[in-house]
């Protein structure tokens, strides 16, 4: 089985988290492996922005919904691929 967290910012997802970690649950935290692949697609984003820092990354893409999902495009396929081998 697997739970998802979601929420907003300050709403106690980490909190949550760990009360299910120390139950014994495995916690994956999504936001963590995607920073993880932004480090490690750093020279493909800063090839694409200009920047890899994350300040200005976010001042691009977040007002501007084409370069958000660049963004997207980079990062998600490698989390997809992340989550579909550590379901086997």
């Amino acid at each position: 089985m697997v739970v998802g967290l979601t929420g907003k910012i300050c709403c106690g997802k980490n909190y949550v988290a760990r009360l299910l970690e120390k139950r014994g649950f495995e916690v994956w935290d999504l936001d963590r492996e995607a920073e993880k692949i932004r480090f490690e697609q750093r020279d493909r984003i800063f090839n694409t922005f200009g920047t890899t820092d994350s300040a200005q990354l976010a001042d691009l893409v977040f007002n501007n919904p084409s370069k958000l999902k660049a963004l997207e495009d980079i990062i998600y396929p490698v989390l997809e691929e992340k989550i579909r081998r550590k379901k086997t």
